[in-house]
């Protein structure tokens, strides 16, 4: 595992794996009762794993959604359309949509996922348009796509919904027909899009069908749903590479790689560079940031110091950002890094400067020469700057006192 970002509210992104080769994005989406680990994983092993040894070009991604936040939606306090907006802010932030892109989505996660693609399509925000052109595959695994079937997951997952609410829901066919309509005219626009769909051909034990062939059914012309030994809950947690799911769903991640190869154009020239992740503490100098303050003789700034790393790090980490945005801001640390180490670290703080000094040289040489100054599409104040360099300190990649 590269990398794992919790995000506001519980809803999380985590890249599996992210090769230096890897050419295109796969990325799983849960349903409603799973979670970003559970849902893919059999007794036997981690589903993405095995696509992962499968397909070591590709990056393989997990976006999750707590459970409170979907049983919310079908309870009607929560607007999907909000959800799945701040859902495309997440992907576009962590560069989703820089390359080819394949969706793999369990049950109301297709719904979502829908959503997301329909929304993005169109957009006047540039990078989620782009998101939505590099989609080449979406895998629907016992998607209901219909409002009676929509209706039959809710009461499976949320068996003390009212009789009543689970007609309302059943009956809802005005937002489901406008997310499949949006889809169906996203699908219709975007030509090396392929969607695929599975349908689960074993009753889940004691109960009827939850999404049958009819269900699984899209709409979209060319789309032919798939039997899969396995229930409703199992359709997505493989017990071996020889399971059906797997073997269809792996044969499609490598068509989905030779259509990358095949179209060069999709890969964004724009790639990030950064060698570090700011929203990662360094592996080096661990400490808090009270005990670095200390150690410079500044414990009088904690306060301060703190207040400000965290007036940063609130919408840095959380990526309460405009998609894009993120990449301005890990420019900037990036150049604030360097110019501390260089001009004040190194040149002063090493060198026993006192504390007037070291400011004056922080002021000159960081706050200044960036206040202002237009990094990617953003301009930074000296106030911003200030914080990013208590952010710094606190993620461990600057130091107020010389190494020892």
């Amino acid at each position: 595992m590269l990398r794992s970002h919790i995000l506001p509210e519980n809803i999380t992104f985590e890249t599996l794996y992210n090769p230096d080769d890897a050419v295109i994005d796969v990325v799983f989406v849960h349903g409603l009762t799973g979670d970003p680990k559970s849902t893919w994983a059999s007794a036997n092993g981690f589903w993405p794993d095995w696509l992962a040894e499968d397909n070591p070009t590709a990056a393989f991604h997990t976006i999750g959604f707590p459970a409170s936040k979907l049983k919310k939606w079908l309870s009607k306090e929560l607007d999907v359309f909000e959800l799945a907006k701040s859902a495309t802010e997440y992907l576009c932030g962590y560069g989703i949509g820089k390359r080819p892109v394949v969706f793999i989505a369990h049950s109301l996660g297709g719904i979502l996922t829908k959503l997301i693609l329909a929304h993005c399509n169109g957009s006047s925000d540039s990078e989620a348009a782009e998101l939505a052109q590099k989609v080449v595959r979406v895998m629907f695994l016992a998607t209901p796509h219909n409002a009676p079937s929509f209706a039959s997951v809710a009461k499976y997952v949320m068996p003390k919904l009212s009789s009543a609410h689970v007609t309302v829901l059943a009956g809802e066919t005005t937002v489901l027909t406008k997310i499949g309509e949006d889809y169906k005219k996203y699908s219709g626009v975007t030509p090396l899009l392929k969607n695929i769909a599975y349908y689960e051909a074993q009753h889940l034990a004691g109960l009827a069908m939850i999404v049958s062939k009819e269900d699984a059914d899209p709409g979209i012309t060319g789309t032919t749903p798939i039997p899969i030994e396995a229930d409703h809950l199992s359709i997505c947690k493989p017990n071996s590479r020889d399971s059906m799911v797997h073997v269809s769903v792996s044969r499609h991640i490598r068509q989905a790689l030779k259509c990358a190869h095949d179209h060069p154009e999709l890969s964004s020239s724009e790639t990030k560079t950064f060698g570090d992740d700011y929203s990662v503490k360094a592996e080096h100098d661990r400490r808090e940031l009270l005990e670095k303050m200390v150690a410079a003789d500044r414990e009088n700034e904690y306060g301060y110091a703190n207040r400000q790393q965290n007036k940063f790090a609130r919408p840095y980490v959380a990526l309460g950002l405009l998609p894009g945005t993120r990449a301005d801001h890990d420019m900037m640390l990036s150049e604030v890094e360097q110019r501390f180490q260089s001009q004040v670290f190194f040149p002063h703080i090493c060198e026993g400067s006192d504390k007037q000094t070291i400011q004056e040289a922080v002021q000159k040489n960081v706050v200044e020469p960036l206040a202002g100054k237009a990094i990617g599409e953003t301009v930074f104040g000296a106030a911003t700057i200030q914080s990013a360099i208590y952010f710094l300190t606190e993620q461990c990649h600057i130091r107020w006192d010389p190494e020892t």
